[in-house]
C-alpha cells in the first residue's frame, strides 16, 4: 500500500470514529410518520416515448425480472460489489497517477 491510500483510510476510519459518536440513537420519540398521497403538478408520469429511451429503461429500471440488479438484491452483495468497485478504482488510480 502506498503512503497516500493509507492515510487516506486511516482518514477516513477517524471520521467514522467521530461522526458515530456525535449523535447517539434516541428512543423516546415516536416514528410517525405522514404522508399526503395527493397529486402534485411538479411530477408527471413520464411519456412511453421516454420509458423506452432513457438509460433505465435500457437496463431494465427496478422491474423484478431485471437481471442487471443482482449486486443490490441484499446487503451482502452490495458490501461486496462495493468492495470491488473499490479495489477496481485504488488498482486503477494506481495506474493512472504514476
Amino acid at each position: 500500500m502506498t503512503v497516500r491510500a493509507l492515510l487516506a483510510c486511516v482518514l477516513a476510519i477517524g471520521a467514522l470514529v467521530v461522526l458515530s459518536g456525535t449523535k447517539p440513537a434516541r428512543q423516546d420519540r415516536p416514528n410517525v410518520v405522514q404522508v399526503q398521497t395527493k397529486a402534485t403538478p411538479l411530477y408527471r408520469e413520464p411519456s412511453n416515448k421516454q420509458r423506452k429511451t432513457s438509460a433505465l429503461g435500457l437496463l431494465g429500471g427496478t422491474a423484478a425480472t431485471n437481471k442487471l440488479l443482482w449486486p443490490y438484491e441484499s446487503h451482502k452483495n452490495a458490501i461486496i460489489s462495493g468492495g470491488v468497485l473499490l479495489l477496481v478504482l485504488w488498482i486503477a488510480s494506481e495506474v493512472l497517477l504514476k
